[in-house]
């Protein structure tokens, strides 16, 4: 993976006066921890300013909400091995190159404000946006993604990609990212994965997958097919994606957060893996059914009014950023949504990961990326009718 030693020297490192903590940090001690680095004041915990909520998942989040000055998130890694660590560095080498390398300047309005890398600790803390949610939670609360707000998404990767490329590839900073190509991609880090034997759900789920020539043969090609332009987010999601703003007018903006998976790849990666979480929200609300389901029964489900506006409101936003004729543009779709293919497979993994049982949906996952991969022409069709 990342073997970012000697060359985090730019970040920022915990001051003396810190020795005293523990290396993990808890909701009793996070506020010495701020103090000490002059995050916050003795007045405004005296005073009562300083709420800390713990949001904790993989790794250890807590939220940090004040009103007499900026809220705060702070990360710390839960397991110090050598990924975790590096994929770490590597979140806190997006946010420090974006506002000090000018090769990196165009993720400046896609990342969260940054404050602070302890490489000690393994510690991360930047902006808590109060006045936004995730798309996730946006979709729960409306049961839809309006097409304004994927426009507005779109827009932004847009001109994220149109403004990224060479300059940023031939940057020497780049060494930072191990240009590897996503792990569903490759049999040998298939088989090798830990999802594979995380729980019987998902080691069910592999074993479909490795068995079926087809999904093999398409996840083969895509690897094949690789192009490494571009600094990609890597794990773009709605959950990842931070709407601030209402989202009904166009006063909102977008913050792109959680990028410990940041890496020199291919831009599709990242087009098909929003396009397929569109998609896989939908797939994972409804009912369970024994039915075979298929991407044209998604699009036109009862409860799914809105998902191929919303869709092409992206495709458009994001597609007219890049200045391409009618066929490239068809042709860089279907190039796009064949990754989300590959990636909705993953998220089927994910969405697994704890489940004794594989679920309806999570097969409903897989056989709508099957459709995707398999005549990605006809789902494109399908999409703009």
């Amino acid at each position: 993976m990342l073997a970012f030693t000697g060359r985090c020297s730019y970040l920022s490192s915990p001051p003396i006066s810190l020795t005293f903590l523990n290396v993990i940090i808890t909701t009793r001690n996070l506020v010495q921890y701020l103090l000490a680095k002059q995050f916050v004041c003795s007045e405004s915990v005296v005073d009562g300013d300083f709420t800390v909520i713990e949001v904790s998942g993989r790794n250890r989040n807590f939220k940090v909400l004040r009103s007499n000055g900026p809220s705060y998130f702070v990360k710390q890694i839960r397991h110090f091995d050598p990924q975790t660590v590096a994929m770490l560095q590597c979140e806190a080498a997006c946010y420090w190159l974006a506002r000090n390398d000018n090769d990196f300047a165009s993720l400046l309005p896609l990342t969260p404000e940054f404050y602070s890398y302890d490489p000690e600790r393994q510690i991360i803390i930047t902006e808590l946006i109060t006045t936004g949610e995730d798309l996730w939670s946006h979709f729960r609360r409306a049961r839809t993604i309006k097409a304004e707000v994927t426009a507005e998404l779109g827009s932004l990767l847009g001109t994220y990609h149109s403004t990224t490329g060479h300059e940023l590839k031939e940057s020497p900073q780049s060494k930072i990212f191990p240009q590897n190509i996503p792990w569903i991609l490759s049999p040998e880090r298939r088989n090798s994965h830990p999802f594979k034997r995380l729980s019987p759900a998902t080691t069910e789920l592999f074993d479909r997958v490795e068995r079926s020539a087809e999904l093999s043969s398409a996840l083969d090609e895509l690897r094949d097919n690789w192009q490494a332009s571009t600094l990609m987010h890597g794990d773009l999601k709605l959950e990842n994606c931070i709407l601030s703003g209402n989202g009904y007018n166009s006063n909102f903006d977008f913050t792109i957060i959680d990028w410990e998976s940041a890496d020199i790849g291919d831009p599709c990666w990242d087009i098909g893996s929003i396009l397929q979480s569109f998609i896989s929200v939908r797939i994972i609300s409804l009912p369970p059914t024994e039915v075979r389901l298929s991407f044209r029964d998604v699009l036109t489900h009862p409860l799914h009014a809105g998902l191929s506006e919303s869709i092409l409101s992206f495709w458009e936003h994001y597609v007219v950023k890049l200045a391409l004729d009618a066929e490239a543009s068809q042709k860089l779709l279907e190039r796009c949504v064949r990754y989300g293919g590959a990636r909705m497979i993953q998220s089927a993994y994910e969405y697994m990961q704890f489940s004794p049982h594989l679920s309806s949906n999570a097969l409903h996952l897989l056989e709508v990326s099957q459709d995707l991969l398999k005549d990605t022409g006809a789902a494109v069709e399908q999409l703009r009718n």
